[in-house]
């Protein structure tokens, strides 16, 4: 038996629109939709452009890098609710290659079993210093009050905070300060190694590491001293001691959901040297387990971080779904409608193909799995989604809630 089938991809700038497809009324036309589909592409190759110079460029923390001179560090760990994470997290930590330092966890009032895990953990390391917690003041948020805490009873020179959901390398300290040496940076922030298991995980997670590698060039982090460019990740900050004072610690953000975000650009604003660098060699870090984790985890943060603007929440959201998503419903309509043109098939898929290079690229370099390239346009819907879930709990009467804890919006 012959099956034949016959395919014709005409590249026509006038073939017309297809009356079956719903084309938003400013889209009706072929000259705009030209002109509109040529600016996507003309967006989507500046952004791969900036992902092709970060992917050679980034910052990395380096495994086998090591520090000529070894200060006292002291490795600080805020913990609420960490019982399934704890564990490992401590004992990574306390088995650094590193000759001087102290690793603190404080019990910030959790009501599982971290306090009996830190007890017991305490109890087979004498060297582990255990906290317990006061109770949380007005204003603050309970990881930045945890973390101010930590910080009043830390006698390193340099402090690295990091979360206790982390599993860190034997050499992990060790690069961090090998790392502070090479370029002069007073404050450093680590991208972990993303710990991937659900679809979810997979498909949201690497959204927000997307907005490091595809939108902003990482050497201007260090480069430039504009406050604008910076970008931070809370799993792994390590700065010195005179660094963090000058910038008011954690009760400078106190209020700050998303204190790591306001701590970088403090530390801008201070004249220091930052950098945001990889640390996938050094640190593994799984943030959530569970669909509804991902969608609290980053409800929580989504609106905060941009400053609870809704004109620039709403332009992200409108820009996600235009460049990652539209490119695969217009792809779609075309193969429908047998509309293989230049405007509505072609430049389409250029579009998909430059987001899915970027997303590959990410993988590559933040060691994901291959499946990522296929997943941007999921995963701009999904974090639209998110964005609009985090206007809604901030302008609720409860506000965002985490762990137990409910914050009101900050304005």
């Amino acid at each position: 038996m012959y099956l034949g089938v016959r395919f014709q991809f005409p590249i026509s700038l006038d073939h017309p629109l297809h009356p079956a497809f719903p084309y938003p009324a400013f889209l009706v036309t072929r000259p705009r939709m030209l002109l509109y589909q040529l600016s996507v592409t003309l967006i989507l190759t500046l952004l791969f452009c900036i992902a092709v110079w970060n992917y050679f460029s980034f910052a990395a923390i380096r495994q086998n890098e090591r520090p000529s001179q070894t200060p006292r560090v002291s490795v600080l760990v805020p913990a609420r609710n960490e019982e399934r994470t704890i564990t490992a997290c401590v004992r990574s930590l306390l088995a650094q290659n590193y000759p001087d330092f102290e690793v603190c966890v404080l019990n910030d009032a959790s009501d599982d079993a971290t306090g009996s895990i830190l007890a017991k953990l305490a109890a087979e390391h004498p060297e582990l210093r255990v906290l317990t917690g006061t109770p949380l003041p007005a204003g603050w948020v309970g990881k930045n009050w945890a973390c101010h805490q930590l910080a009043l009873l830390a006698d390193g020179e340099w402090l690295i905070f990091t979360d206790a959901d982390t599993v860190h390398s034997p050499e992990s300290i060790a690069a961090c300060i090998a790392f502070t040496e090479r370029t002069g940076v007073e404050f450093l922030s680590g991208v972990p190694h993303q710990r991937l298991r659900g679809f979810w995980e997979r498909a949201v997670v690497p959204m927000v590491i997307f907005l490091y590698f595809a939108y902003l060039p990482n050497k201007w982090i260090t480069n430039r001293r504009d406050p604008k460019f910076s970008a931070t990740n809370g799993q792994l900050l390590c700065m010195t001691r005179r660094a963090y004072a000058g910038i008011g610690g954690h009760e400078a953000v106190r209020s700050q959901l998303v204190e790591d975000v306001w701590l970088g650009r403090a530390a801008k604003r201070r004249g220091l040297r930052t950098a945001l660098a990889t640390a996938v060699e050094t640190v593994e870090c799984r943030m959530y387990r569970t669909p509804t984790e991902v969608l609290s985890g980053f409800s929580k943060n989504f609106f905060p971080g941009f400053d609870y603007s809704l004109t620039g929440l709403g332009f992200f959201i409108a820009s996600a779904l235009l460049l990652y998503t539209a490119p695969a419903i217009f792809a779609a309509a075309a193969i429908a409608s047998r509309s293989y043109t230049f405007v509505l098939f072609w430049l389409p898929l250029i579009q998909l193909v430059l987001a899915a290079v970027m997303r590959a690229m990410l993988a590559i370099r933040f060691r994901m799995g291959a499946e990522q390239a296929l997943l941007h346009p999921i995963s701009a819907i999904a974090i639209s989604l998110i964005a609009v879930n985090s206007v809604r709990w901030a302008y609720s009467r409860r506000g965002a809630s985490w762990k137990g804890r409910s914050y009101g919006r900050v304005k």
